[in-house]
């Protein structure tokens, strides 16, 4: 299932940037608009696909070998 995120225009909020530069859910702006979205087939193929294809980057085997250089420049 896509991430749901409502839309805060003019606000800086982490998670609808991402949401909106991989493709992987959706911007509501209200329950209509939400609605709207889930029922257009060919959006949700798409937000589908852009997550299955981005599915790696949220798992913690993706960013182990990044934290582990972190702690270890930290210990060091």
């Amino acid at each position: 299932m896509p991430l749901l995120q409502q839309a805060s225009p003019g606000s800086t909020v982490a998670a609808q940037e991402l949401v909106g530069r991989l493709g992987i859910g959706i911007l509501f702006n209200d329950l209509d608009d939400l609605h709207d979205q889930l029922c257009d087939e060919a959006g949700m193929t798409a937000r589908r696909a852009a997550l299955a294809a981005n599915r790696d980057r949220f798992t913690f085997d993706h960013h182990a070998d990044r934290l582990l250089r972190l702690f270890r420049t930290v210990v060091g």
